[in-house]
């Protein structure tokens, strides 16, 4: 029998079940957890800093990514700036690299990573 990921998402909680025992129970505690990955909307680009802020759904604080954290979006387009390879309203897929501080929102990067425990798969990675 197949892994079941079970999502209650107004409890913010996800159960894994297998052969009907629940092998893993995941609690979302509301907070931007290193890690965590979020499809996200460019809110505004500020090219004097070479970086930009994405909402990812916490309506008080913006996520900051700076063009060296682009990751994939970055090596398509062969461009150093920021202006010319996102713009507001872009969706771009980021991960958490550090916890908000203080008033400061998350830091984001665009290198995505999936660690599990015998392998860290990294879809955009070389090799």
């Amino acid at each position: 029998m197949p892994k079941q990921i079970i999502i209650a998402e107004q409890h913010r909680l996800a159960a894994v079940f297998w052969e009907d025992q629940i092998q893993e129970l995941v609690v979302a505690t509301g907070n931007h957890q290193v890690g965590d990955i979020y499809l996200g909307i460019v809110e505004n680009v500020l090219p004097g800093i070479d970086a930009a802020f994405v909402n990812i759904g916490d309506p008080e604080r913006n996520g900051f990514i700076h063009v060296t954290d682009l990751g994939p979006l970055r090596l398509k387009r062969r461009s150093g700036a920021i202006t010319e390879l996102l713009t507001p309203q872009q969706k771009v897929l980021v991960q958490v690299m550090k916890e908000p501080t203080g008033n400061k929102g998350p830091r984001l990067t665009g290198n995505i990573s999936l660690p599990g425990r015998y392998l860290v798969m990294m879809p955009y990675g070389r090799g």
